[in-house]
């Protein structure tokens, strides 16, 4: 039976999920960061004080971050006006490169510093496969009860901060 990229995707949420829900049967924590989050924006400040949505997600993204008790936290974000494809079972080059380009999806053991204001991302399953092992720096902070906002550090290459909204999902 041939499994394609759809297979793929679905397989990478999947385990991810699991993992950063595994500690669910587990006594809550005062860790802040736990729970759901959907993606509010990721908004990119270039040298010349110039502003712009990160063109990864665009100005609408569609994403969730679930931080689990047990440690572990699980992201998926994407670009909703990306192209869909011709064929789910046969796509194209052009459009599997969409997936890269317009996508991203991770999984890792946290560690938060409450008192210095980051949480460190031990990343354990990503989109990108020499991502896995990188340690990602962000810190936190929140805009009410509700609103986290994320910033990584250090900022990627080109590029003078990074700051990824989230807003907590309620039921």
């Amino acid at each position: 039976m041939r499994r394609g990229p759809r297979w793929v995707a679905m397989a990478v949420v999947s385990v991810g999920v699991g993992l950063a829900l595994s500690g669910l049967g587990r006594a809550q924590t005062r860790n802040p960061l736990i729970g759901t989050w959907s993606l509010v924006s990721s908004i990119m400040t270039y040298p010349d004080g110039t502003s712009r949505p990160n063109p990864q997600v665009g100005p609408t993204p569609k994403g969730y971050m679930i931080y689990g008790d047990a440690n572990r936290m699980c992201a998926q974000f994407t670009n909703p006006s990306r192209p869909l494809w011709k064929s789910t079972t046969e796509p194209t080059h052009e459009e599997l490169r969409s997936m890269v380009d317009f996508m991203g999806a991770y999984c890792a053991r946290y560690e938060v510093n409450a008192a210095e204001g980051y949480v460190l991302h031990y990343v354990e399953i990503d989109r990108v496969p020499n991502s896995s092992a990188e340690v990602r720096k962000r810190t936190y902070r929140f805009d009410g009860p509700d609103r986290l906002v994320l910033a990584a550090v250090p900022p990627p290459p080109g590029v003078t901060s990074v700051t990824i909204t989230w807003q907590r999902v309620r039921e």
